[in-house]
């Protein structure tokens, strides 16, 4: 990542360039066409397509193209820098930068819309509510996903249980579950359980914050209060109240004395292995 280590060679990228390979095709997006005179039939709108040209490009580059997918991604999202300002006084700034982006986009939004709106009952703190919640589905979400990225073939699932279907679908190219099944699938696998869930709970188990993760006070009631009080209601047909919302800002951000759910799931990235 930039800063670090350069998850590109710019050696290899301005070598290429010289050469007339088609460097562009990095930045296309499925649904434009671009254009290049190498001869690599750029001008096919096709997605898959497209998307072999750009991993051809990668591989000259000597570039993973998970690695460029997040570097993308990271460059594209913004990060508001008085709700930056606002998380890193409630947090480190190492325990900020853990955070997916997209997570530090919502933590960042929600605390800014927070602060601008200030004391007012009369209002729905909902939308900020939600913001939060959505930052840790997807902070969690990482976690599934780092599962995925390390197995090769998929364990087979209990195709009877929702949630198990819903990891087995992230296992074969699909979304992470959500935030509901993701609760369940933190428990301990029951005796008999499929060899998905317990291949998935022994990779938790080997995180430096499994402790946290798998405790009954986080999966089972610390996530279904983050579900049935600073979520559900306000995304259908209730409102949230400012304290609730403070209340859900406190439990999920946290503080610097006291981290919230958010630091404490992405402790994993700054320490990996138990």
């Amino acid at each position: 990542r930039y800063g670090k280590e350069r998850p590109v060679s710019f050696g290899n990228y301005y070598r290429l360039t010289r050469a007339g390979f088609p460097v562009d095709l990095l930045w296309a997006s499925p649904n434009e066409e671009p254009t290049s005179e190498s001869g690599l039939g750029c001008n096919a709108s096709n997605e898959d397509q497209i998307t072999r040209q750009r991993d051809q490009v990668l591989a000259q580059l000597e570039l993973d193209p998970k690695v460029w997918s997040a570097e993308v991604a990271r460059l594209e999202t913004p990060i508001d820098p008085d709700g930056e300002r606002l998380a890193l006084a409630r947090m480190s700034g190492d325990q900020w930068q853990s955070l997916e982006t997209r997570v530090r986009h919502f933590v960042s939004t929600g605390l800014l819309h927070l602060e601008q709106q200030g004391h007012a009952p009369m209002l729905d703190y909902a939308p900020i509510s939600i913001e939060i919640v959505k930052a840790l589905e997807v902070e969690l979400g990482a976690v599934f996903k780092a599962f995925s990225n390390s197995i090769d073939e998929v364990p087979a699932a209990n195709t009877d249980n929702h949630e198990e279907r819903a990891l087995a679908a992230l296992l074969a190219g699909g979304k992470p579950p959500t935030l509901g099944a993701m609760s369940y699938l933190l428990r301990s696998p029951l005796e008999g359980a499929s060899p998905l869930a317990l291949r998935f709970h022994e990779f938790v188990l080997c995180l430096s914050n499994a402790k946290n993760l798998t405790e009954k006070k986080f999966h089972n009631r610390g996530l279904q209060r983050v579900l049935n009080k600073y979520r559900n209601g306000g995304a259908h047909d209730s409102p949230i109240s400012q304290e609730v919302c403070r209340e859900c800002v406190d439990v999920l951000v946290g503080t610097t004395a006291k981290p919230g759910y958010l630091p404490i799931v992405a402790a994993w990235k700054l320490s990996p292995s138990a």
